[in-house]
């Protein structure tokens, strides 16, 4: 984030002592006039703990609790929680009971797609269990390799799989997106803009899937 957001304040306050006091001005970060950052840190290796001394039923809700303050106390059109697809680990049951839908990646290596079935129906036990609202809005394949052998097993498996939820539009490897993560994202040359553009499409695909859900 500091590298693409330079000049971008750091926050008062770390995720974990916002969760402790509830105080969400000290933690939130204006990026831009159209994106604004709650960002993770080290201290989140402290949730646990926190979790541990929590009802067993009120534990999964904590970042529940969170969101729907984000929802009273500002006017944003959405709110994107960024969490790895790791199976019944405390960030991804909160981010689970806290999200409207949801949207999974994958790289396409075997054992990436085996664990994505795997967090498919750990998503529909938990759906199933809490009776729980969410929507899983699809898969999108990442960082696929062009002409790859395995890739194209794994893009095919993927099509029979998750079929209608698997997304058209997909992010395949680019030496730029490794230059973005070493040196911030930029918009300045034809490659900056074809990444970006990659990247777009997917979010746009994001955005009319719900679009579509909610219309009906």
């Amino acid at each position: 984030m500091k590298r693409t957001y330079v000049e971008a304040p750091e926050e008062n306050e770390s995720f974990i002592d916002m969760l402790r006091t509830g105080n969400l001005e000290n933690s939130m970060i204006r990026l831009s006039s159209k994106l604004s950052l709650l960002p993770a840190d080290s201290s989140l290796a402290n949730l646990s703990d926190i979790i541990s001394k929590t009802d067993i039923l009120k534990k999964r809700y904590i970042l529940k609790n969170v969101v729907e303050k984000i929802r009273e106390m500002y006017d944003f059109d959405h709110i994107f929680i960024d969490v790895p697809p790791t199976i019944n680990s405390d960030f991804t049951n909160n981010a689970v009971y806290a999200s409207d839908y949801i949207l999974m990646v994958f790289q396409t290596q075997q054992s990436a797609y085996e664990s994505s079935l795997s967090f498919v129906n750990f998503l529909r036990d938990r759906k199933n269990e809490s009776n729980l609202p969410f929507e899983l809005i699809g898969a999108v394949p990442v960082l696929i390799k062009r002409s790859g052998k395995v890739d194209e097993k794994i893009l095919n498996m993927s099509k029979t799989a998750f079929s209608q939820a698997l997304f058209e539009n997909q992010i395949y490897q680019r030496e730029r997106i490794k230059k973005f993560g070493a040196e911030g994202i930029r918009n300045k040359d034809m490659h900056d803009k074809k990444v970006i553009h990659m990247f777009n499409k997917v979010y746009i695909e994001l955005v009319d899937r719900i679009q579509v859900i909610e219309s009906e």
